[in-house]
């Protein structure tokens, strides 16, 4: 009875084996199209064998788990190559609309633009005729249109763009939430030691369709994930989500933060990352050209047509309303200035007939477009012909504006000035001047605080002014004193006389010598004399003012002002007539470089389109080939993780058989059994 009873149990515990893995079986075959289904197999293992005696008897099979196949290292590659396709797909499909916008048409820039020369070749046939005259302000007002309406669209795509960017940050967030209730229950199962493979395939899809949006790391731990953005950015940390928040910036776009840092500069990644890419670099840089060309055809128009007459013998006016300033916003503003075709200066001597202008106003064509200086590093350069030691005047004023603050520097006697002097009395000085060992000159400023500059033995000028701009002591020269700010000083020679500058902005600034009758007869210095800061005093009280953060320089002889902290809209002004000031005194602009392009408007226009016209074919071949990798890779995970009927139909097959064996081998059991059993009603 007993071996029977263990037959039994070994034929109905492989009744239940065969059955779960039909089970099994069955489920992968219901799955077959389920997206990101893993398919499972049953892990069937020899239970322990039973010792009788000198016996060993088998003890039959255990399904023991269900295993589903994956490979993480291939499912790391799909999700970075799904960034990469997310990021391309998004930029191909921005970046295609906006070259609609650059393709030839009657309407395209590059079209107006020949238009409007074939206007003016026109009107030179002709120059008193009207109707030629109206032509060209027809085909004037067609450019501008041109300009307007491209200008125009870009905006317009750019706002759909951020339309984008938040609504693809609300599926980052319904995901995240959506991934860190599935390791809720996926910790849950495991702990308990049970199968939650359907819930991470799931958390799978889920991961996917996340990588397809922004740049994801996965980080696993225990029976959960971490998930996180490329720089670091919490997304998912086991059972609790990080959403993400979209506000509008100072440059009226919505940027992306994460507990309020803004992240989207980091964002390089998934949909969002090519949304941002062109919203943010391409369609800025194609605004730029834009206005870049359209502030260089009006800018060089207008200027040949104020250097002509019109119908009735008047100088020219501007034949395009003037753009701004730094050109920001030229192409959206361009318009015609005037609407009497009569006004047209087509004449170079004031002769209605006389078509001398049109020729200068053709010129332009050929012309090359002057580059617009960026607004983060503008520059301002002042007349020709300076040097560093050029002095000064008296109260001349000298401003630098960036970012929406004023730093004035002022020259001479004005109390308080960044720029405040003394100069010695002897005028004949030079470098090589050996002062008297023991000397001692004292630099005090506001509040008595004092710099002691004292002469060693052959110590000379060149050695004391070295002290003095640098504040530390030499061989030559020792520096003390009470001031812990020793380097806010420069010296200089001017005119033969050492000039001491205080670049700390402090008043009362007085400068005395002990012993050397070579500098100063023993005098304390002539505080604020005339006519004495020079131009290099400038730029050194320019340099070293912090606050202000601007930078100048001599280049070319010009006075160079930058703005090297990015602050936007630069401007400088100056009261002094050596850099450029009226002689009243009336404060003058410093002006804005006009760098060239070397390229006509025509050329400049046709590099715009094959610029974009590049971009869309490059990234529509890594697009592609993204695409090629990406199915190759799932074809990949298909082979370990898809379902194969052909091969589940074969496993059927296989368990239905040892079911039934199984199943025939207890009805046997059980017919042995039962005459077993039975075996009491015999009689002998």
């Amino acid at each position: 009875m007993a071996g029977l009873s263990n037959a039994l149990a070994i034929a109905v515990g492989a009744l239940q084996a065969e059955q779960g893995a039909l089970n099994i079986t069955t489920n992968n075959v219901a799955n077959t199209n389920t997206p990101g289904y893993s398919r499972q197999v049953p892990d069937l293992v020899e239970n322990s064998p039973i010792v009788l005696g000198n016996l060993t008897v088998g003890a039959g099979v255990d399904l023991q788990k269900i295993e589903s196949l994956r490979d993480s290292i291939l499912q790391v590659q799909i999700g970075q190559e799904t960034q990469q396709q997310g990021q391309l797909n998004s930029f191909v499909t921005a970046l295609q609309q906006a070259q609609t916008l650059f393709t030839s048409s009657t309407a395209d820039i590059g079209t107006q633009i020949s238009n409007f020369f074939s206007s003016l070749a026109q009107l030179s046939t002709d120059p008193a005729n009207l109707a030629l005259r109206q032509g060209v302000l027809t085909a004037a007002g067609n450019l501008a249109n041109a300009f307007n309406n491209t200008a125009d669209n870009l905006s317009q795509q750019k706002t759909n763009l951020d339309l984008s960017v938040a609504e693809n940050v609300q599926q980052v967030n319904t995901l995240t939430t959506q991934i860190a209730g599935l390791n809720t229950q996926i910790a849950n199962l495991e702990n308990i030691h049970h199968d939650a493979s359907a819930f991470v395939d799931q958390r799978d899809v889920l991961i996917g369709q996340l990588s397809n949006l922004i740049d994801v790391s996965i980080i696993h731990s225990d029976n959960t994930i971490t998930l996180t953005t490329s720089n670091g950015t919490a997304l998912v940390a086991g059972e609790q989500s990080f959403a993400l928040s979209t506000q509008t910036v100072s440059s009226g776009v919505e940027d992306i933060f994460a507990q309020g840092k803004d992240i989207t500069g980091a964002i390089t990644s998934g949909s969002l990352g090519g949304l941002i890419q062109v919203r943010d670099q391409t369609i800025p840089n194609l605004l730029l050209n834009l206005d870049t060309l359209a502030a260089g055809l009006a800018n060089g128009l207008n200027a040949a047509h104020a250097a002509g007459y019109d119908l009735k013998g008047n100088a020219g006016q501007n034949l395009f309303i003037p753009p701004p300033i730094s050109g920001q916003g030229a192409a959206a503003s361009l318009a015609v200035a005037i609407t009497d075709p009569a006004l047209v200066a087509a004449s170079s001597d004031g002769n209605p007939g006389s078509n001398g202008n049109v020729a200068a106003l053709s010129a332009v064509a050929a012309q090359p477009v002057a580059q617009l200086a960026t607004p983060n590093l503008n520059e301002q350069d002042g007349p020709g012909g300076l040097s560093s030691g050029d002095v000064l005047a008296v109260g001349a004023q000298t401003s630098v504006t960036a970012g929406g603050v004023t730093f004035t520097y002022t020259a001479g006697s004005t109390s308080g000035a960044n720029l405040n002097q003394v100069t010695g009395d002897v005028t004949t000085l030079s470098p090589a001047t050996v002062l008297t060992a023991g000397d001692v000159v004292t630099a005090t400023r506001g509040h008595g605080l004092t710099t002691t500059y004292t002469a060693g033995n052959g110590a000379t000028v060149a050695d004391l002014i070295k002290a003095i701009d640098l504040g530390v002591s030499s061989s030559a020269v020792t520096v003390g004193g009470t001031d812990s700010l020793h380097t806010g000083y420069q010296g200089g020679l001017v005119g033969g006389a050492l000039q001491v500058v205080d670049l700390h902005g402090d008043s009362n600034l007085a400068v005395t010598e002990t012993v050397d009758s070579v500098v100063s007869s023993g005098a304390p210095f002539t505080p604020n004399a005339a006519a004495t800061s020079t131009v290099q005093d400038l730029i050194n009280a320019i340099n070293n003012d912090t606050t202000a953060g601007a930078k100048a320089a001599l280049v070319g002889g010009k006075l160079e002002i930058t703005d090297p902290q990015k602050r936007g809209n630069l401007a400088v002004t100056t009261t002094d007539t050596l850099l450029g000031a009226a002689l009243a005194g009336a404060p003058s602009v410093f002006a804005t470089p006009n760098v060239s392009t070397g390229q006509t408007p025509t050329q400049y226009y046709s590099n715009i389109v094959f610029g974009v016209g590049n971009d869309v074919a490059n990234a529509t071949a890594e697009l592609t080939a993204s695409q090629l990798v990406l199915q190759q890779l799932q074809d990949q995970r298909g082979s370990i993780s898809g379902v194969s009927l052909d091969e589940e139909a074969a496993n059927m097959v296989l368990y239905q058989r040892a079911y039934d064996a199984a199943a025939q081998t207890v009805t046997t059991i059980n017919d042995m059994l039962y005459t077993v059993i039975n075996m009491g009603t015999l009689t002998g």
